[in-house]
């Protein structure tokens, strides 16, 4: 990933972490849909549903041993890497926070 990339993924993910703490209270599933909307994440034929299931498969991607550079690299398939950085960010917050680890050592 060149240094451009990074550093639009890396703000993707900052940013949504910032804006998943001051809603913390609210559903995990609100919170993130919540933040991809005010980030404008969106891409064709994106419904709720298929929102938030792309956020659970980032989580079940750690779980099985996804690297960020991995899981960056089949978001921007579909996204901007801003846009892969705040999905992966606020998935991990709202969803897996056990693996906040990850993010933050990317």
């Amino acid at each position: 990933m060149n240094a451009k990339s990074a550093g639009l993924v890396l703000a993707g993910i900052t940013a949504s972490a910032l804006l998943c703490a001051p809603i913390a209270g609210a559903a995990p599933e609100d919170t993130f849909l919540e933040v991809l909307d005010e980030a404008g994440v969106t891409w064709p034929g994106a419904t709720a549903e298929n929102m938030i299931e792309a956020g659970h498969g980032v989580c079940q991607d750690w779980a099985n041993g996804a690297t960020l550079d991995g899981e960056i690299a089949g978001l921007t398939e579909h996204l901007d890497p801003h846009s892969a950085g705040v999905l992966i960010g606020a998935a991990t917050a709202a969803f897996c926070p056990e693996y906040e680890y990850i993010v933050n050592e990317g």
